[in-house]
């Protein structure tokens, strides 16, 4: 350990530039032992010498700025440069300024995304970096990092896919569509956002999701669904009429619950890779309750023409309905 006296001389030559290298060891090394009871705040050998000489060349002119007739013991005179330096390290947040510094020179480390995508018709089990499971409906895609942050959990998502996430109190997971954020710690949902879609759905069948749309939010409890509006910017909340555990696209189960035709033909578009064409523009305006479960696409159309009392034209993947009329 340096003595007083000594501490002293070095720094005199230390500003003359009179310093050996094993004198300018010895300073490095008391200047390391000033901060080793707080958080360390240098990230390399540039940083930690950059501070070196802000400090060095503080107090140096705070010496010398002092009466020059003025005459001090060593003792005090070492009393006066550790007061300085400390007063300059913690009174000046020399350690905040240059954690801050850091942060605003050093390059952020880039972060690496993943893509994953689906085709009509296809769907996808995903296992992501936190060990959460998601199936990734057909026509749709999700962006997530190689390595979540260490605060939060980030995904985002266009189409529909079930999730179900591993708990972790201390890191939230989020997923972003759109507008909608969707928030939870750990629980299982389901989210339908398509692109074209006027409306963005959350279902929730265990656990607690927090759904947030501009400055609207909704808490949401297994069985309970919140919607989102994109053309009025709407966020509502609803009770499921009947309970879920998980929905039934997975097992190969289409529901639709006052559904409009528009919707149906997208949402038989991208789960059997056709293309329906309704001929009469009002008909997509229908509204229909329906439930199938893995049936062919051919009974399906049948069954739908069936009810609107029309009739469809089949050409390899195309269909188009012709007539009709809501019930």
């Amino acid at each position: 350990m340096l003595s007083p006296s000594k501490r002293q001389m070095l720094l005199e030559k230390y500003r003359l530039g009179h310093c050996s290298k094993d004198e300018l060891a010895e300073l490095d090394s008391w200047f390391d032992s000033i901060g080793k009871n707080s958080e360390p705040v240098f990230t390399g050998d540039y940083q930690r010498q950059q501070t070196r000489e802000d400090i060095y060349s503080r107090l140096m002119h705070s010496i010398d700025g002092d009466k020059p007739n003025q005459v001090k013991s060593f003792w005090t005179s070492y009393l006066w440069r550790a007061a300085a330096v400390v007063f300059i390290v913690a009174s000046l947040g020399i350690g905040v300024w240059y954690k801050e510094m850091r942060n605003a020179s050093q390059p952020e480390e880039k972060v690496v995304y993943n893509e994953i995508r689906t085709s009509a018709g296809e769907q996808k089990r995903l296992i992501l970096p936190d060990g959460s499971v998601v199936v990734l409906n057909s026509a749709g895609s999700i962006r997530f990092p190689y390595a979540f942050a260490e605060s939060r959990r980030e995904v985002q998502l266009e189409g529909q896919a079930f999730f179900q996430v591993t708990a972790n109190k201390h890191k939230p997971f989020l997923v972003k569509t759109g507008r909608v954020c969707t928030r939870v710690l750990g629980t299982s949902f389901d989210i339908k956002a398509y692109q074209n879609d006027e409306r963005i759905d959350i279902t929730v069948t265990s656990g607690k999701v927090q759904v947030m749309a501009g400055r609207q939010s909704v808490n949401l409890l297994p069985n309970q669904k919140a919607s989102y509006n994109v053309i009025s910017e709407k966020l509502l909340q609803t009770e499921l009429s009947s309970q879920i555990t998980k929905p039934g696209w997975l097992t190969g189960e289409l529901v639709f619950e006052g559904a409009d035709m528009k919707e149906i033909i997208e949402t038989l578009n991208r789960t059997y890779n056709v293309q329906i064409e309704c001929l009469y523009p009002q008909l997509a305006k229908c509204h229909i309750d329906a439930r199938f479960n893995n049936e062919s696409i051919d009974q399906i159309m049948s069954i739908l023409c069936n009810y609107l009392d029309a009739s469809y034209e089949k050409s390899g993947k195309h269909y188009k309905i012709k007539g009709g009329n809501c019930q």
